[in-house]
Parts: C-alpha cells; sequence; structure tokens
C-alpha cells in the first residue's frame, strides 16, 4: 500500500511532464537533469545487551558510535537494463547515454552513551542508545522538456510547441532511541537479578513536492465547415505555471513509549526478557496532486486519446481547454494516529567454556509492526473513478529465532555467528521474504539470515572498543571504556 499511497506524487511528475507531450504525437526531447542524491543508515546493537551485562567491579562509562564511511554508487547500475532501456532512448531524452546519475551512501555515527555506577548495595545504570536512523534525500532539478506536435487531419491544422522544466525534491528520515535506567543487584558472584526501563523515542518525517512549468505556443488553422463560413486561425501563448500543475506530500509523526525488561543469571545460565509495547504515534499525513484539466486524473487519461478519429468539435474544445489553463486536482489526507508495535523477546543463555564461548538463544512473540489507516479522499471523486476512496498501510517485520554462538580469546578479541528468521509482512500478504527463497534458506516460514560481528578491545583502565558487524547489516562501530 505504500507504493499505492506515492502514486499521486509519481502520477503528478510523470503525467504533468508528459501528458501533454505523448499522446498529441510529440517530437518531445527532455534534456536530463542534476540529479542528488543521498541515503545514509545507522544501526546500533546496543540495546540487545543483557541486562545482567553490568560492571560489578568497577564504575564504568562508555561512549560509542559507527564509523560514519560513505560511499557514491550510480543510480543507473542499482536499476539496471530497466534504466538503460529509459535514459537510453534517444527519441526521448536528448542525451540520455551520458546521464550517469551517482547517490552517495553514508553509515549514521549513531551514538551510545552508557553510566553503571554503585548505588544501593548494587549497580544503577543509564544509556543512550540511538538504535536506528534513516534519512533519504534527492534532488531533480532543471530537467528541461522540448517538445514540438504537428497535427492534419481533414480540416483542421494544428502545430503546437512546449518547453519547461521539472524540480522535485524529496527527503524521508526515520528515527528510533531509547533512553535506559537500570538497576541490578549481585546476591552472589553466581547470582545476579537486574531490571531495566526503557523511554522508546520514535519520529518519521517525510516530505516532497514537484513543480512543472510548462510554456509553449498553440497554432491551429479550423475549417469551420458546419460551423460557419470561412477558416478559423488561433495562435495562443501556452502557460503552465507551477501552481497548475504540481504535486506534494507531507507527513511527520512522533511517539514516546516505556518498556520493562528483566534479567535473572544463575552460575553459567542467563535468563532475560524484554516486553514490547503497542502505542499511538500522533501526526498527520497529505498528499496531493494537480493538473490542467485536458488530464482526467480519475483515470490517468487524456481527454482525448484517439487525434486520429478527433472531430472538428473535438478539437475545437480539446483547444479550449489547453488555453483556459483551467486545473483539477485530489487530495487524500489523515490525522489519525499510527499505530506502532515491537515484539517482546526471551533470550536464554549458556557458558559453555566461562568467559570464553557461549550460547545463545532468542524467542520472539509478535511482530514489529505499523499501521495507518484511512487516509482519506477529502474532495469528491467522479463515478467512474479507478482511485479508491481512502488508502491503508499496513506493515509488519517479524524477528525470531535468534540462535547465536560467542567466542572471547583472552578477554580481548571476540567473535559472534549465528542465524535469524526474518520475513515481511504487507496488509494480508504474509511472508514476502520467505517466499522469494529456496526452503533451505529458511526457518519455518522465515527467511534465514545470517549473523556475523567481530572485534576487539584494548587497554586497562581506558579500552578502545573496535566492532565490525558484516551480516546482517554492516556496520563498524568504535568506543572508549573508563572504569573510574
Amino acid at each position: 500500500m505504500i507504493r499505492r499511497f506515492f502514486v499521486p506524487l509519481r502520477f503528478c511528475v510523470c503525467m504533468a511532464a508528459l501528458a501533454f507531450l505523448l499522446p498529441l504525437k510529440a517530437a518531445a526531447q527532455i534534456d536530463l537533469p542534476t540529479v542528488k542524491a543521498g541515503f545514509s543508515a545507522g544501526f546500533n546493537y546496543d540495546l540487545l545487551r543483557s541486562p545482567t551485562d553490568i560492571s560489578f567491579d568497577y564504575p564504568m562509562g562508555f561512549f560509542g558510535f559507527n564509523i560514519p564511511f560513505g560511499s557514491n554508487l550510480s543510480i543507473r547500475a542499482i536499476g539496471g537494463d530497466a534504466f538503460d532501456e529509459i535514459f537510453d532512448d534517444t527519441d526521448l531524452f536528448r542525451n540520455g547515454e551520458a546521464f550517469k546519475p551517482e547517490a552517495s551512501a553514508s553509515q549514521n555515527t549513531n551514538y551510545t552513551i552508557k553510566v553503571d555506577m554503585p548505588m544501593l548495595g548494587g549497580v544503577g545504570s543509564f544509556a543512550y542508545t540511538q538504535n536506528f536512523f534513516l534519512n533519504y534525500n534527492t534532488t531533480l532539478g532543471n530537467a528541461a522538456m522540448d517538445t514540438s506536435t504537428v497535427f492534419s487531419e481533414s480540416g483542421m491544422d494544428m502545430n503546437l510547441v512546449i518547453k519547461g522544466g521539472v524540480s522535485i525534491p524529496l527527503q524521508f528520515a526515520f528515527g528510533w532511541e531509547t533512553l535506559t535506567f537500570g538497576y541490578a543487584y549481585r546476591l552472589n558472584k553466581d547470582i545476579v537479578f537486574a531490571l531495566n526501563l526503557h523511554r522508546h523515542l520514535f519520529s518519521m518525517d517525510f516530505r516532497g513536492r514537484a513543480d512543472i512549468d510548462l510554456l509553449g505556443n498553440l497554432d491551429a488553422s479550423i475549417d469551420a465547415g458546419p460551423l460557419g463560413d470561412g477558416e478559423m486561425t488561433i495562435n495562443y501563448l501556452l502557460d503552465f505555471p507551477a501552481e497548475v500543475a504540481n504535486g506534494s506530500v507531507n507527513g511527520k509523526f512522533t511517539a514516546a513509549a516505556w518498556t520493562p525488561s528483566i534479567g535473572v543469571k544463575l552460575g553459567r545460565l542467563s535468563l532475560a526478557s524484554r516486553f514490547g509495547l503497542n502505542t499511538k504515534v500522533n501526526g498527520s499525513i497529505r498528499g496531493q496532486f494537480r493538473l490542467p484539466d485536458i488530464v482526467d486524473l480519475e483515470t490517468g487519461k487524456t481527454i482525448f486519446d484517439d487525434l486520429d478519429d478527433m472531430s472538428v468539435e473535438d478539437a475545437l474544445e480539446l483547444i479550449d481547454r489547453i488555453t483556459n489553463v483551467s486545473a483539477d486536482s485530489i487530495v487524500y489526507e489523515s490525522t489519525e494516529s499510527m499505530r506502532w508495535k515491537l515484539p517482546q523477546g526471551h533470550t536464554v543463555s549458556l557458558e559453555v567454556i566461562r568467559d570464553v564461548f557461549s550460547l545463545s538463544y532468542t524467542k520472539t512473540f509478535g511482530d514489529i509492526e505499523l499501521k495507518l489507516r484511512n487516509i482519506e479522499r477529502t474532495n469528491k471523486k467522479t463515478d467512474d473513478s479507478d482511485l479508491p476512496d481512502s488508502l491503508n498501510v499496513d506493515l509488519g517485520f517479524t524477528v525470531d529465532h535468534i540462535m547465536m554462538a560467542n567466542i572471547n580469546l583472552f578477554r580481548t578479541v571476540f567473535l559472534n555467528v549465528g542465524v535469524f528468521a526474518f520475513d515481511v509482512r504487507s496488509e494480508d500478504k504474509e511472508n514476502i521474504l520467505g517466499g522469494a527463497v529456496p526452503s533451505y534458506l529458511r526457518l519455518g516460514k522465515a527467511a534465514m539470515l545470517p549473523v556475523l560481528s567481530f572485534g576487539g578491545t584494548m587497554g586497562t583502565k581506558i579500552k578502545l572498543h573496535i566492532e565490525g558487524d558484516v551480516l546482517p547489516l554492516p556496520a563498524v562501530r568504535t568506543g572508549i571504556f573508563y572504569y573510574f
């Protein structure tokens, strides 16, 4: 449904730029624009640390972050043959073969701050963790369009020239941060109890706009025929400004919620439970697109699809619609709260060889879910409309059966390997990822993904930590431990 929701913006861009051109048998050419695209993401696994993983021997502070490395990517290489087929069409794009836009991709820093301090016979802890951040932005600017159309039928000659430009800035940002307040108590060297309270902060912000400015000239000569004697001549300067041809989407949602987690360590056996949440995400969203009414917004078709069978009366009506510069618009809007769910997870771990080798298994109940209902159309539609009265967003992500092995050597170098089940749901369509992989790469019905990370710690009172997360999501992290 997300794809359907962004149809208005894409529809506005494509139709407003080309609806005047292609249906009128136009010899259109587009000078490709300046394209700037940026993508940054950061993942942080520190929230998954066991509540009993506390420094009882010394007060401790930790500051860590992802190393923000980046690289440039070829957009055409990502798009593959489909992009090449589009942009290499010299009938449409004047410089298509030379169009090689690039996008920058980088890793967000995603900070972690943690402090463990003795208090009340145990250890109190505080942590601030930036769990996940995603930011995408792109700018398509100054795409020049140039078309000329010569149409000649019995009793009618028409010459249409249109030139113009397109500007499309887009931005999407999503963030998830957590404040953690914890307390751990060690009954003896083999028995530890811990309780954490997590304050989750969510934010989602997306906005985009398409502005299309078109100028042109219409010359028409029509034999009046049954409408009168003689010939009718029309010469008109066309102006379709951005106020007439545009589209936009804007939305912002924020939420805050508390969840607990508890942990118990009994010798070499540890148990940890992280409880889920189901909360409202307050905000609103609005999307609209607006085009001159020679395009039927309800069906996506031009008023006259077949010029070969156009009568003189139809041609006069078409010319009238073009020269009147009237516009039609469609608006979708919602002020309802979004629903955000996180599952509960329970972990059992065993130190097979103390301080050297351990195994763990995590079972989750529920999915990560994002739901937004009733994005309603606010203006009346026609009976033959192909557009829905309302749109819905209903996404789910499954993370389950997390099986991990951890190896530590000399308390300095570590290696983590494992697998887990992951899948994606969209409305009633489940196991999207699991259904796309072979059966031997599944855990149950979900896809089986690997986990691989390694790193080391150097120092005594001040320790330098370096970690490389290879799979499933790559990240390079570093940080400093300070023992008071």
